[in-house]
């Protein structure tokens, strides 16, 4: 019994507690469509109720992106342009987020497309 344990705790420290880091060196995501661009280390893609062969977030050419990109449903769709400069923040999105060419956007921004409300 307290070897299954054992060996259960091990499984998810070792899956759970690694963040999984896209960035230029590795292969891109199913979700993710991308030009000529360079993600940053703390980039984290996260789709919470997946569809199959859906590209979720489409990244335009020299673009350099970083934040937590999360898609609350089967049809959110962000769409970054090119020339893109996203430090780090959140995006949440919902149905669809569409940032265009030549922008620049700092850290600790948070984008949403939804309505719920805060309490």
């Amino acid at each position: 019994m307290f070897d299954f344990l054992r060996r259960t705790i091990a499984y998810l420290e070792r899956n759970l507690t690694s963040k999984k880091v896209l960035t230029r060196e590795t292969p891109p995501n199913q979700y993710l469509k991308m030009g000529d661009s360079f993600l940053f280390d703390n980039f984290y893609l996260n789709v919470r109720l997946p569809k199959r062969d859906k590209i979720y977030l489409t990244i335009g050419n020299d673009c350099m992106i970083g934040g937590l990109f999360t898609f609350e449903s089967e049809s959110g769709n962000v769409i970054l342009g090119n020339r893109v400069y996203l430090a780090g923040g959140n995006v949440i999105c919902t149905n669809r987020i569409e940032i265009e060419d030549e922008v620049f956007i700092s850290w600790g921004v948070c984008f949403f497309d939804n309505d719920f409300p805060f309490y």
